[in-house]
């Protein structure tokens, strides 16, 4: 049963269930601290269950985690949303389209101000990571804007490395997702972590990979707690990532197009 949910705030992250957990772990370094920095009054917490009955599916929904943060007059100003489960790749389009709905619907999108922010995790193509610069964990960091009206935010983001709009991204949700961004006009920055593919049976080789991650992670966070106003609590960060992490990674030899990047 889809149920009500108050309008979201002008900024709007939103985490996926990406290969290395980074969503997951970003979305709990935010929100779910035990005190909120002084600048904000109240946070405020729903569950959601979005029906996919709209496009024929009336037996699947997506469950989204909200949180929104209100500031000392009680408007709301930041919301971020969790989408706490993998999806189905066949159910991915018909969800990315239902999330970016319930944005467009309740998020206040006239306004300049506004945008949708995601930051990610995903296996890139070869010229890409070949192209990284690993000297300093915000360079492998990549980032892409949609849509005119936020372009002035490239320079918050001058230390990052752009993504080309062409880019294929190994991931079928967050593929759907800057597709409908593109069709739909919202105004979107992503930001991805870039991760590479590794033999489980590599440890050593996983564990530095691992390190790597989580280097980049605290720089995204970093980016973001400047850019929302929000204290990004690297306390948080080392519960459940590794573990999503070694899970997915060990499967990625599955999916068909790792054979292309």
């Amino acid at each position: 049963m889809e149920m009500v949910c108050d309008d979201l705030g002008e900024k709007v992250v939103l985490t996926l269930p990406d290969l290395a957990g980074a969503g997951h772990d970003i979305a709990s370094a935010l929100c779910t601290q035990e005190e909120l920095p002084l600048t904000w009054k109240h946070v405020r917490t729903s569950t959601l269950q979005l029906s996919l009955q709209l496009y024929g599916l009336a037996d699947h929904q997506v469950a989204l985690q909200i949180w929104t943060f209100l500031n000392k007059e009680g408007i709301a100003k930041v919301s971020v949303i969790k989408v706490p489960e993998q999806i189905k790749p066949h159910l991915c389009a018909c969800s990315a389209h239902a999330i970016l709905k319930f944005v467009m619907e309740k998020a206040p999108i006239h306004l300049s101000s506004f945008s949708l922010i995601i930051p990610s995790a995903a296996v890139l193509p070869s010229q890409l990571q070949n192209d990284a610069d690993n000297s300093h964990p915000s360079r492998s960091i990549w980032f892409s804007i949609f849509n005119d009206s936020v372009e002035g935010k490239k320079q918050e983001y001058s230390k990052l490395r752009e993504l080309p709009l062409t880019t294929q991204i190994q991931d079928e949700l967050l593929a759907s997702l800057l597709h409908l961004v593109k069709i739909l006009e919202v105004q979107a920055v992503i930001m991805l972590v870039a991760i590479n593919r590794l033999s489980p049976l590599d440890s050593e080789q996983a564990q530095k990979e691992k390190n790597r991650v989580n280097e980049m992670i605290h720089s995204l966070g970093q980016i973001l707690e400047n850019d929302l106003g929000l204290e990004f609590s690297t306390k948080l960060l080392a519960g459940s990532r590794a573990k999503i992490y070694d899970q997915e990674m060990s499967h990625m030899g599955a999916d068909w197009r790792n054979l292309y990047i």
